[in-house]
């Protein structure tokens, strides 16, 4: 709730007992009839997120591999450029982080969820499962070369490798002194460290700046002590929730060996990313069956139920979530942390058999074709419990023993 000047027409809202003033609430969802302040704050949203000379893609979206494809990440290079120009304007829009943060008006800010773990914690309390967030080859690489266990593993891998990687805007940089190779086991360690110290530290630089300027409007160390990363997040962009009625309009049951792909004009941008449970069989995505007309009330051999009580079973459970669980679920099943916005986009569903002839236990999705693959289950409760686990199961960390490159 807040209020702006939105002029003499005698607007009267909750919080302002005044003529001229606006007590609209700003709805995430809804489009309402704005003030300046707001529209100052949307039209910075929408400028920050469209300038690529200040954000970029994160490297799982230009390698089409890992989650969060949908979201952005600072400039590395921005301080560098123009010492005087850019740490001011990085400040100043932490001051309208800030604001938001004060006046409960959300920013329509898509950064990914390593920007808010790094204004929640600073840099130190930053590990390779968050670098994974925005670059997964690269937190991989680093999990490899860090497991290596002696001169015959490093061997094995064929050569030598230069100190040299890219930072999160894809621009080669140079991790020690100019013409240094890794040779040994100790040098494969070093440029592990080197890695990761990079773009945990050297590429998140930018974000000091940001968080010097939400200092000036909001005791930071308060806020670090007190809110996760994920409140962080909620108090400055809006607790954003998944519109079901959209998603429902855009399901679909398929058949049982059905692998479809994601239309190119669907701003999606998933990869093969699906949660840790694991991803069902047959390698990349094919082409989709979508099922025969009246289909949907046909018994499926494997549930008992028939395909139309199946979505129903799935958006019941869906709607009794809260909206962190939903946003999971999208998640899950995109790879990414929102429906697409355009192009003519399907959720397919398909059901699996049964655990005795080798189904899972759980929901599995294969994201890079937002395929949904539901397990047989007893009643409803049985079912919102798996899907539960499955959802939850998106945001376990990689074990170290079975991380691979």
């Amino acid at each position: 709730m807040a209020c702006c000047i939105y002029g003499s027409d005698g607007c009267r809202g909750e919080r302002c007992n005044h003529g001229g003033g606006c007590g609209h609430r700003f709805d995430w969802n809804e489009t309402l009839v704005l003030g300046p302040f707001q529209e100052a704050l949307a039209a910075f949203s929408a400028d920050l997120m469209s300038s690529s000379s200040v954000v970029c893609d994160c490297p799982n979206r230009r390698v089409r591999d890992g989650s969060n494809q949908d979201t952005m990440l600072l400039r590395p290079q921005l301080p560098r450029l123009d010492h005087d120009r850019w740490p001011q304007l990085l400040e100043g829009a932490g001051r309208l982080m800030g604001v938001a943060m004060r006046t409960s008006l959300p920013l329509r800010l898509n950064l990914n969820p390593l920007v808010w773990r790094w204004l929640c914690s600073g840099s130190l309390a930053l590990g390779l499962d968050d670098l994974a967030e925005a670059d997964q080859q690269t937190a991989h690489v680093v999990r490899n070369l860090r497991g290596l266990a002696s001169e015959e593993e490093f061997a094995s891998l064929g050569g030598e490798f230069a100190f040299e990687g890219e930072d999160f805007a894809g621009e080669v940089i140079t991790l020690g002194e100019q013409g240094q190779h890794a040779r040994c086991l100790a040098d494969a360690h070093e440029l592990a460290d080197c890695l990761q110290r990079w773009h945990l530290h050297n590429d998140l630089r930018p974000l000091e700046h940001v968080a010097k300027g939400l200092a000036d409007v909001v005791p930071l160390g308060r806020l670090r002590l007190l809110l996760s990363a994920q409140e962080v997040e909620d108090a400055i962009c809006g607790a954003g929730d998944v519109d079901l009625a959209r998603l429902r309009q855009h399901t679909e049951f398929v058949s049982e060996d059905a692998a479809p792909t994601v239309p190119e004009d669907a701003d999606n941008g998933a990869g093969e990313t699906a949660a840790t449970i694991g991803s069902p069989p047959g390698g990349a995505a094919s082409s989709s069956v979508s099922s025969p007309t009246g289909a949907a009330d046909m018994p499926h051999s494997n549930a008992g139920i028939t395909e139309k009580q199946q979505l129903d079973r799935l958006f019941e459970a869906l709607g009794g979530f809260g909206p962190a669980e939903r946003r999971g679920f999208v998640r899950l099943v995109t790879g990414c942390r929102r429906l697409p916005e355009h192009g003519d986009w399907r959720l397919r569903v398909r059901l699996d058999r049964p655990e005795s002839e080798g189904g899972s236990s759980l929901p599995t999705a294969r994201a890079c074709g937002m395929l949904l693959t539901l397990p047989p289950c007893t009643d409803a409760k049985d079912f919102t419990e798996r899907l539960r686990v499955a959802i939850a199961s998106t945001d376990m960390p990689l074990p170290e023993g079975e991380a691979n490159l």
